[in-house]
């Protein structure tokens, strides 16, 4: 059976889709988006990784002005961490996205594949048994 996120897939990121531990993303973009029927709009982070976006309060904006400066455009091509974190919201205690203070290292660089034949072997290269 599906899960509720598959049933009903958002276009943002949620704490749910952090249950199973951190998201490290590179940001691809930092762009406006209409969050609601009424025609809400909030700066959201589009992401190399995943097609979903990541709705900025002030609280996570302020936390890439700090780590990246507060140009936005600095912004693009930084590698964030997202956490699941227990917040306050309208004075409840729920589950929200944080943006990490520590930075992931870079995604790892595809491997090289070696294209046709093997180099030869010189003499003196072989493996002494």
């Amino acid at each position: 059976m599906p899960s509720f996120q598959e049933m009903f897939p958002s276009r943002f990121v949620n704490s749910a889709m952090l249950e199973s531990g951190p998201l490290h993303l590179t940001i691809n973009d930092v762009t406006q988006e209409t969050v609601n029927n009424d025609g809400d709009t909030r700066w959201a982070l589009n992401f190399a990784e995943i097609g979903q976006l990541l709705s900025l309060n002030k609280t996570n904006a302020s936390t890439l002005a700090g780590l990246f400066g507060a140009d936005s455009n600095s912004w693009i091509g930084k590698r964030i961490t997202l956490v699941r974190q227990e917040v306050e919201y309208k004075g409840a205690r729920t589950w929200g996205v944080r943006i990490s203070l520590e930075v992931p290292l870079p995604a790892a660089p595809a491997p090289q594949v070696q294209e046709g034949p093997p180099d030869p072997v010189e003499p003196g290269d072989e493996i002494p048994f």
